[in-house]
Parts: C-alpha cells; sequence; structure tokens
C-alpha cells in the first residue's frame, strides 16, 4: 500500500489522467514569478552552509540546526523544480524520482526499523512490480474510455 501513494500522487497531481494540465497552469501562472528568488535564498543557504563550516558542527544544537537547514534547502529545491515546472515540464517527474526512493527509505526507517535495507529492498520488488501493473492498467483503460484520451500517432 505505501509504495503506491508516490505513484498515485503523481498520476492525480501532474498527469493528464488527474488534474495535470490545472497543476502545470496554476504553478506556471502563480508561483513562476518567484523561482528566481527561490533559486537565490537557496544559493545564499548553501553559501552560508559552507562558509560557517556546517559539517563541523558536532554538538547537539549545531547538528540538530545542520539537519533543519539541509532538509529546508532540500524543500525549497523542490518548491523550485514546482515553481519553474511551466518552462521545465520534465522537473516534476524528475522529482517523482528522488521522492520516490526518499518515500521508500522513510518506510523502512518508520515500519520496518528491525529490517536489513538489504532485505527490505529484496521485498520492495513484488509491490513496485504491481503498482506499476496498476498504473499501467489505469491508464490504458482511460484511453479506452474517452475518445479525447487516445493516442494521437
Amino acid at each position: 500500500f505505501f509504495c503506491a501513494i508516490p505513484s498515485a500522487l503523481y498520476v492525480l497531481l501532474f498527469t493528464r489522467m488527474g488534474f495535470g494540465r490545472t497543476t502545470f497552469y496554476y504553478l506556471s501562472d502563480n508561483f513562476e514569478k518567484y523561482a528566481y528568488i527561490l533559486g537565490l535564498a537557496i544559493f545564499a543557504a548553501i553559501s552560508l552552509l559552507y562558509i560557517f563550516d556546517c559539517y563541523y558542527w558536532s554538538s547537539k544544537a549545531g547538528v540538530l540546526l545542520r539537519r533543519i537547514s539541509i532538509s529546508t534547502i532540500v524543500f525549497l529545491s523542490c518548491a523550485l523544480v514546482l515553481c519553474i515546472s511551466g518552462e521545465y515540464p520534465y522537473g516534476p517527474i524528475s522529482l517523482f524520482i528522488f521522492v520516490t526512493a526518499l518515500w521508500m527509505v522513510a518506510v523502512q526507517k518508520v515500519f520496518f526499523k528491525n529490517v536489513q535495507p538489504r532485505t527490505y529492498v529484496s521485498w520492495l520488488s513484488g509491490p513496485l512490480f504491481f503498482v506499476a501493473v496498476a498504473t499501467f492498467l489505469s491508464w490504458f483503460i482511460w484511453t479506452l474510455v474517452g475518445t479525447e484520451n487516445e493516442w494521437s500517432i
């Protein structure tokens, strides 16, 4: 079940089967103008962490601040990819690949703490294959349901 969440959200939000057009237009109309500011903020945050040698912070507060800062930079980078998706439409699918990998690691850390990562990864082939087949079947049915969904060759 947990393997299907990133795929279902991507199909729902960023493909024509879901609300893809609406999402792209909304993001490009409302957030594309903030992309330069966001990019500058990411660059400034990375520069500050580099200048202050964040990887040498060893106290509890320093480690916490470093983790929060890096998490914020990753979050802002994901937001930047979404902001420029009107100009670069392949950004969300790249983000999907990145987020899916992070999601699978998070599921392992939360629900399967005592399982070795090698064993956990070997378990994923079946559920991920099922998600792929379910996604393909839903797309296939979607193309057959309406004439506006057909391929143009």
